[in-house]
């Protein structure tokens, strides 16, 4: 079954008459002929992974990764001087194609007499000679070869750029503000360590970020650990470093003998390359999230909107009040979180010289609320892996973590088609 042509695609340059019977005709052609010319384009490992990386969301699908977007879409550039590359993208080089197979079988019809020439009735038949499918055909011909001469040149074109992440949070952080960040990979970042030998002879005492060696391939772990009774009794990760991975043994300096740990838990180890960068929504530091009304005041006459409140480390919040028969305000809500307000600030309804107050509960503390993969990722990005995990810059809080949910694929070096010849009369 086709994936990326249609019958309703043929209009303008390509257009084929679609009546009622014509229309199943073309189908059984695109059916026919789209798979096999695209494995003539690629070859068959290379189409493969084309077909594996669409995004069917849309219609007609299109690639994910940037190495099949290229190839994919209409593209031009100069690779020398006076040497230009110009693609109208595998869509058109496919409707020049069935056009051209659909065309040149209408040539002649099938009857129980055997194959006949047909004659039009109203109109003089062009010549095959003078059909324009041939220059259909020519210009499918320029574009499949242009696409294999581009991937030719870009021969090490890498693969692993980063698609996207998983939507949700992988690890929260605080104290961000809605921004664009950067992102560093953490490689082998060590986050589990057990005593597997308590040892004996060392020193008692408790030790906080003490250097370590490994049997690994890691480097710039930390420890914190407590001896008592010249034995190894606690051991946690100061500084988790890069490179290591489960099993991993862990040593460190000490008058002692035979103490040591076990790395087991650490990010995946990756090769990744060059920066990502994330646009990110964040909660406001300081933000009004909950609070409690705590004096009704009295005096009020009328429900307000937008109203603002005085008091309190932070400043820009703002309500909408109701209050009851009484004068007395009996529901607030936050219109304007605000900036910069701490737990248990109180707060009075400013633009009324009355006393009705509330006290906040909590505030936001800079926490992610959402993130999206900025454009510059996937063009700037290589040799990532799925389930790569970031962190993202950016804050003098904690940072927040995010993990890669798909990356680029589409090795150049699996490209296997083959190159195709104009058409011409003799």
């Amino acid at each position: 079954m086709a994936v990326f042509i249609t019958p309703s695609m043929f209009v303008g340059k390509y257009k084929l008459n679609t009546g009622m019977y014509s229309t199943t005709d073309i189908q059984a052609y695109i059916d026919k002929y789209e798979q096999q010319y695209l494995v003539q384009l690629l070859g068959a490992d290379l189409y493969d992974e084309l077909i594996s990386d669409l995004n069917l969301t849309v219609t007609p699908p299109i690639p994910k990764s940037p190495n099949f977007i290229k190839i994919f879409a209409p593209f031009y550039e100069n690779v020398s001087i006076f040497q230009l590359l110009y693609s109208e993208g595998i869509i058109d080089m496919l409707k020049g194609f069935i056009y051209w197979e659909y065309s040149k079988d209408l040539l002649t019809t099938m009857t129980i007499a055997g194959e006949v020439s047909q004659n039009a009735e109203n109109s003089a038949k062009v010549s095959a000679l003078n059909s324009g499918m041939w220059d259909r055909y020519n210009t499918s011909v320029k574009t499949h070869n242009t696409i294999q001469k581009y991937i030719r040149l870009n021969w090490d074109q890498g693969e692993g750029q980063i698609v996207s992440f998983y939507s949700n949070v992988f690890v929260n952080g605080t104290g961000y503000y809605t921004s664009t960040q950067n992102c560093i990979l953490l490689s082998g970042l060590a986050t589990a360590i057990n005593i597997q030998n308590q040892g004996s002879g060392y020193t008692d005492g408790v030790y906080t970020n003490q250097p370590t060696t490994t049997n690994g391939s890691g480097t710039g772990l930390t420890v914190s650990y407590t001896i008592s009774g010249g034995q190894l009794t606690a051991l946690s990760i100061g500084v988790g470093g890069s490179g290591y991975k489960y099993g991993d043994f862990i040593y460190f300096a000490g008058a002692g003998t035979g103490a040591y740990g076990m790395i087991t838990g650490a990010y995946q180890i990756s090769s990744g390359t060059g920066t990502a960068v994330v646009d990110i929504v964040a909660q406001t530091v300081g933000s009004i999230l909950t609070h409690t009304i705590t004096s009704a005041g009295t005096g009020y006459s009328n429900n307000a909107q937008n109203i603002g409140l005085a008091g309190g480390t932070g400043n820009g919040a703002t309500c909408n009040f109701t209050v009851n028969q009484s004068g007395g305000v009996t529901g607030v809500t936050i219109v304007n979180k605000g900036a910069g307000y701490s737990v248990g600030d109180t707060l009075t309804i400013s633009t009324y010289t009355q006393d009705a107050t509330i006290t906040i509960n909590t505030v936001g503390n800079g926490q992610i609320l959402s993130f999206t993969i900025n454009s510059l990722t996937p063009k700037n990005t290589m040799n990532y892996k799925i389930n790569d995990i970031l962190e993202i810059q950016g804050t003098n809080g904690t940072k927040a973590r995010i993990r890669v949910n798909y990356v680029g694929i589409g090795d150049y070096h699996s490209l296997d088609g083959i190159e195709k010849l104009y058409g011409n009369w003799i």
